[in-house]
């Protein structure tokens, strides 16, 4: 819905109003962890900003399409369009020279120097999702959230729970065996003794 209506803006020459829902769509691909097409919405406004003079947003765009690439860990693709867009749109303000200096320390591995780079006041003012995301970077990526380990008792709570069950079972009444009749002894007629069970 959202990028229809950017369609028909872009057709009907509606530059001003542009860059609003651009921005918004370029946050909603951001969220999802879609980052290369959060870099298609940036590159369409760069062309907007063109369009409009807006010289100093489209630094501003420049420097968000080299910290998606960043959040992909593809230092050689940011590098690339850094120089490229810097190129084709004149970017010599202060967000190029730090996005190059941030490139550099990223190359070397050093998370630090990145960190420093990326705590600069010129990285605050960016579509708002994407300066949430700048926060995350490190020399591999965007750092992701660790899962909760289990505990071995939550884990297996079925072995917790048998030596309960065992104790809580009663074990089965003894059976008392009856005593066997003792034999009554008798005399008959001839005088031999018969040994009869009542």
């Amino acid at each position: 819905m959202m990028k229809d209506a950017i369609e028909t803006m872009g057709e009907q020459e509606m530059w001003h109003f542009m860059p609003d829902p651009l921005r918004t769509l370029t946050g909603i691909y951001c969220k999802d962890g879609d980052y290369l097409g959060a870099v298609e919405q940036v590159k369409k406004q760069m062309e907007v900003y063109k369009m409009i003079k807006q010289d100093h947003n489209i630094e501003k765009a420049m420097a968000e399409v080299v910290l998606l690439h960043l959040a992909r860990n593809d230092v050689i693709l940011a590098e690339r369009e850094c120089r490229q867009l810097s190129g084709d749109y004149g970017c010599t303000g202060e967000l190029t020279y730090t996005c190059n200096d941030l490139l550099e320390a990223y190359q070397e591995g050093d998370d630090e120097a990145v960190k420093a780079h990326l705590a600069k006041q010129c990285f605050t003012f960016l579509t708002p999702d994407i300066a949430r995301m700048t926060r995350k970077i490190t020399v591999t990526g965007v750092k992701k959230a660790k899962k909760p380990v289990a505990s071995p008792q939550s884990a297996s709570p079925t072995a917790a729970a048998a030596p309960a069950s065992a104790s809580a079972s009663p074990s089965p009444p003894a059976v008392l065996k009856e005593p066997e009749p003792e034999p009554v002894v008798e005399e008959d007629g001839d005088g031999d003794d018969l040994a009869d069970w009542q």
